[in-house]
């Protein structure tokens, strides 16, 4: 018997019974007997109407490692001026001007935004929430970082 080749195109936000899409067709095709199936991921395509569509997964993966490090030091720029002969409101112009260049919270904003769209809610509070929290926490650390040089 010759081996055909299959290319099914599926989102990678796309569920069924809860799991994602992929994973459930990559079950099936084992339990089928297919001697083999893999599972790749494009970034961006478009098909038939023209329309490009892009891959909108949860970003935590990608961004919560720059909100982490721009929250920590943040806090660790405002703990190591805090007392400073410069007014608060001059600290922290300096703090977000500086850390302002290295975060990119427009994007993870757009990102969470076409989650939302795609109708994948739960990724989306989980980027939220997640975000925040972890955001709260580094900023928490760095200002008791800061504090203590």
């Amino acid at each position: 018997m010759r081996g055909k080749r299959v290319t099914i195109f599926v989102g990678e936000s796309d569920q069924w019974h809860h799991r994602p899409l992929y994973l459930a067709i990559l079950e099936h095709l084992k339990a089928a007997g297919c001697s083999g199936a893999t599972v790749t991921r494009g970034t961006a395509g478009f098909g038939a109407h023209s329309q490009i569509k892009t891959a909108t997964i949860l970003r935590l993966s990608v961004d919560l490692p720059v909100i982490i490090a721009g929250s920590f030091i943040l806090g660790l720029i405002m703990g190591i001026l805090e007392g400073n002969v410069l007014s608060p409101a001059v600290r922290l112009a300096m703090a977000i001007g500086f850390v302002g260049a290295y975060t990119t919270f427009s994007t993870w904003t757009y990102e969470t935004i076409r989650l939302i769209e795609n109708g994948s809610l739960l990724p989306a509070t989980m980027n939220i929430a997640g975000s925040v929290l972890v955001g709260l926490l580094a900023v928490m650390g760095g200002l008791a970082t800061g504090r203590m040089l």
